[in-house]
């Protein structure tokens, strides 16, 4: 919804801080959802593991990004280009997201993985 406003917005100083702020929220809630659901879908045996090596993951992507983002829309002079490719990929993973397979929610979470049988 944010990328949305950004991209309807042309520069107005009202509508890209309410821009703004909707991506802070959406932000806010990606860093506290993330180990939540990483704790329940694999316990809380290698939770340090696991969070450990998805935000090593999403390092490169955080620092490269914005740096790839701010060369294209220079070079096309515009950030509508790059706001659509962003709110895409953001549909995307939003889909995917959705279709995650159910973990049980009568399931306690322990400290204990469950045996591969």
């Amino acid at each position: 919804m944010g990328l949305l406003i950004m991209i309807g917005s042309h520069g107005t100083a009202w509508s890209l801080f309410l821009a703004m702020c909707l991506l802070g929220l959406v932000t806010g809630a990606e860093t506290t959802i993330g180990p939540y659901l990483l704790g329940r879908y694999f316990g809380l045996r290698n939770f340090a593991q696991l969070q450990g090596l998805t935000l090593g993951l999403l390092t490169l992507p955080v620092a490269v990004v914005p740096v790839m983002a701010q060369g294209a829309g220079e070079k096309a002079g515009t950030y509508t280009g790059v706001l659509v490719g962003l709110t895409a990929v953001s549909l995307i993973l939003t889909v995917m997201a959705y279709y995650l397979p159910r973990y049980p929610s009568s399931a306690p979470i322990t400290d204990t993985a469950p045996a591969l049988d």
